[in-house]
């Protein structure tokens, strides 16, 4: 048997040390590129509790109207009742990244008079008086917490208003995916999912990053109960694009509203909460 051999190219050049050191350099350079993302990431991890949530504790506490009642739930999680005489509906309220339940009362007062209902606030962990660290399963612990005590004291789920803004529209939106027969979910401000958010935020694309989804995206297609959402076209970290493409997403029965002239941390106008009114007022008779 023939073997055949190939001839070596004597044409080939060996590099010269200059060109060596020159790979060497575009190597490190690379290596070291490498090396500062990963660091970037790893900051960015760290921090992501304290980008997406801004708890005030029992600290900075406001004093609650007389005709609020405290409570302390499952899970050790804090909440607030506010009654409202001969209500028909209650509003179990998931409210945004920012505060605690004591300063809401001007949701409350808003929620009651528009909508002629009793309202239900809690606080995720690590806000107000609820202990702990706040995350997405802890948060959605302490709303289930709140939605039992609704059943445990005569609420029908065909009574109940799922509301959240911001990051409560998403807590209040995994409750509506638990729930499938509530009345109606209302979602104020909300964001597409946390990464989309953060992208929003940081202005570079690392939201994938962020172990804290809160994904409405991929859940608003689920949700068969009426659906209510409100967007700003000023709004600077929920923009107006994820509403939309929220609404889009969502089934029927849903009713949408882009505002103009408000931004994210503004309280809704009468107009909105008119519309909002309106919107579950339809809805109710039927027409």
């Amino acid at each position: 048997m023939c073997q055949s051999f190939t001839k070596p190219n004597e044409n080939l050049i060996p590099a010269t040390p200059v060109q060596l050191l020159k790979l060497s350099g575009v190597l490190l350079v690379f290596g070291l590129l490498v090396f500062l993302f990963g660091v970037v990431c790893l900051v960015l991890r760290a921090l992501e509790p304290s980008l997406l949530f801004h708890p005030r504790t029992d600290k900075e506490w406001f004093p609650l109207a007389p005709d609020f009642e405290e409570l302390v739930l499952r899970n050790q999680t804090s909440a607030i009742w506010c009654p409202l005489a001969r209500a028909e509906l209650v509003v179990l309220y998931c409210h945004g990244n920012y505060g605690n339940i004591s300063m809401r009362e001007e949701w409350v007062r808003a929620l009651q008079l528009h909508l002629r209902a009793s309202v239900l606030l809690f606080d995720y962990p690590g806000f107000g008086k609820t202990p702990g660290k706040p995350n997405e399963s802890g948060c959605y612990q302490s709303a289930q917490s709140a939605f039992n005590w609704l059943l445990e004291n005569g609420w029908k789920r065909e009574q109940v208003v799922l509301c959240g803004k911001s990051l409560g529209a998403a807590i209040a939106l995994e409750m509506a995916t638990r729930h499938s027969n509530c009345r109606a979910l209302v979602l104020i401000d909300p964001f597409s999912n946390v990464p989309d958010a953060a992208n929003v935020l940081l202005r570079v694309p690392l939201g994938w990053l962020a172990k804290n989804r809160f994904d409405n995206l991929a859940k608003i297609g689920d949700i068969e109960m009426a659906k209510i959402i409100v967007g700003a076209e000023l709004d600077r970290l929920c923009p107006a694009w994820m509403a939309r493409k929220l609404g889009d997403l969502a089934r029927e029965p849903k009713a949408m509203k882009i505002v103009n002239g408000r931004v994210h941390a503004e309280f809704l106008a009468q107009s909105e909460w008119r519309w909002i009114a309106a919107s579950l007022d339809e809805w109710r008779t039927g027409n």
